[in-house]
């Protein structure tokens, strides 16, 4: 890491190999991956919710994503 960033979020599945690969080789550095989960020590997952609509399971992940960051500060 080249500045220093209190909480390097990603998103997606796709995202969980670069993500778990960035943990390893930053074992200071805070991790958080929206919408897939890890076993990886300083990784923080926040899974959207099983909801058949849409609108509102994105609403509630969005909820969700800004609790945890609020609860950071």
């Amino acid at each position: 890491m080249q500045h220093h960033c209190e909480l390097i979020v990603t998103v997606g599945t796709g995202m969980k190999p670069a993500t778990e690969a960035a943990a390893r080789a930053n074992p200071h550095q805070e991790f958080v991956i929206i919408g897939a989960t890890s076993a990886r020590p300083r990784i923080s997952a926040i899974t959207a919710p099983d909801d058949p609509a849409k609108a509102q399971a994105g609403k509630k992940l969005a909820d969700k994503v800004s609790a945890f960051i609020a609860a950071r500060h």
